[in-house]
């Protein structure tokens, strides 16, 4: 027993010098190993690069490739080919900037392979309450022509979208016409119809070009809108038919008389 104890006791001895020994090793390899990894004063790492430019600093064969830095009014920035505000060579960079409120910017320099530091561009940028703006410098796109935040919108796109399909969710029966249809449902008339488009130049229930201007349009309410106008249509020619057919037999019948 006592030879057990003896050999479970060096066992242990010789892992904790291994172990020991392993840390030590690693330690200084991340210290000072060459320009491998390199730690100038204590707040910048190099990776690659016995000089490094910001907080954690990435270099490959002279080609400098990730870099993150914090600055002291509280913007973070993980950036290519950038440092401490700047591009570092002629060439492309882009970057991402985490703001002091708590937006992210993803940023390009719209110079290419020139030096030029100027010229940043940001196609994208997410907002404090989880909205997006793409491509927009302009934050007030948020906004109505009245200055005040549009609410129940969470994406903001300049110069159009373009895709294959598009499906808009809607949320019950009664945002969609189908009451047109309805017993009860009380149906212009044309005369009626006449006279509000003389009056306001635009058809009933049917915004101004005003109204849109202001106020844009909301897509299904405005299919909502247009298939209520072609199901009234329908119901109006429905009873000219019925009109019609009346007018015709009575003519036909006489005609039989005579």
């Amino acid at each position: 027993m006592k030879t057990v104890n003896f050999l479970f006791s060096f066992l242990i001895i010789l892992l904790a010098t291994a172990t020991l020994s392993a840390q030590d090793l690693t330690d200084d390899a991340w210290k000072n190993n060459g320009n491998n990894v390199y730690v100038d004063d204590g707040t910048k790492v190099g990776i690659g690069s016995n000089v490094p430019k910001t907080h954690l600093f990435m270099q490959t064969q002279n080609k400098f490739g990730l870099s993150l830095h914090g600055a002291a009014n509280g913007w973070s920035t993980i950036g290519s080919n950038w440092a401490g505000g700047s591009k570092l060579t002629a060439g492309h960079s882009s970057i991402v900037q985490f703001t002091p409120d708590g937006s992210v910017w993803f940023r390009i320099n719209k110079n290419g392979n020139t030096l030029a530091n100027g010229g940043w561009d940001t196609p994208l940028r997410m907002y404090q309450g989880g909205f997006v703006v793409v491509g927009s410098q302009d934050k007030n796109m948020t906004k109505d022509n009245f200055g005040n935040v549009l609410t129940g919108y969470k994406l903001f796109v300049k110069d159009g979208i373009l895709t294959e399909k598009v499906k808009v969710a809607i949320s019950t029966t009664d945002d969609w016409s189908d009451f047109v249809f309805a017993d009860d449902y009380k149906l212009n008339s044309i005369e009626t119809v006449e006279e509000f488009v003389k009056e306001n130049k635009h058809l009933p229930n049917i915004p101004s070009a005003e109204a849109v201007v202001e106020n844009g349009v909301n897509v299904a309410e405005m299919d909502a809108k247009l298939l209520r106008q072609i199901e009234e249509l329908w119901l109006h020619v429905i009873e000219l038919k019925k009109k019609n057919d009346a007018l015709e037999a009575k003519f036909e019948g006489s005609t039989n008389k005579n």
